[in-house]
């Protein structure tokens, strides 16, 4: 009694938390400061250790535009946005590194340690898969597969490989009657 708080273990460990010191009550209580709280209960008692999550708020980006900044707690699946969508790319996932980088998927869980304070989207260009009709010529080429914003082989479906009495080809249409692309 009248003297200081002293514990042989300063600082106790327990997965996915924080310690926060030890206290007077499981729940709430006073917060005791080793070698300087004096002890005033005269009977034995207790003295509890308390915990606190370990969280880190990660920013999600897309390019460089911050689509979302959420809390992660250790130990727990990671909090994810909504999947960005694009009419010419396909979303892959969240990564560490803006250009590779290890992908955080939907269910891992949070590290206790070195949890990741920005996610990265990555993307795939979207494919197209394009066959050719002589649309009531002759002629026959390969489809291809192209990737948005890029050409197709020069080759695939070259114009005098296709013939039409009294037309020449000039370009490919979207459609039978379409404009030309």
């Amino acid at each position: 009694l009248g003297q200081p708080y002293t514990l042989s273990v300063d600082s106790p460990e327990k997965q996915h938390m924080t310690f926060d010191g030890w206290w007077t009550d499981s729940a709430q209580g006073e917060q005791i400061t080793l070698n300087s709280t004096l002890v005033s209960n005269p009977n034995a008692h207790t003295i509890y250790a308390h915990w606190k999550d370990i969280t880190e708020t990660t920013k999600f980006m897309n390019g460089s535009t911050e689509v979302a900044s959420l809390n992660q707690i250790a130990g727990e699946a990671y909090n994810l946005p909504a999947d960005p969508t694009s009419e010419t790319q396909k979303f892959v996932g969240w990564f560490t590194q803006e250009s590779g980088g290890q992908q955080v998927k939907p269910g891992d869980i949070v590290p206790d340690e070195d949890i990741p304070t920005t996610l990265y989207a990555h993307w795939d260009a979207n494919t197209y898969h394009v066959s050719f009709d002589a649309n009531g010529g002759t002629g026959k080429a390969s489809s291809i597969t192209v990737a948005y914003g890029q050409e197709g082989s020069s080759n695939a479906a070259a114009a005098d490989t296709y013939t039409l009495t009294n037309y020449t080809l000039i370009r490919w249409s979207l459609s039978k009657k379409g404009d030309v692309a």
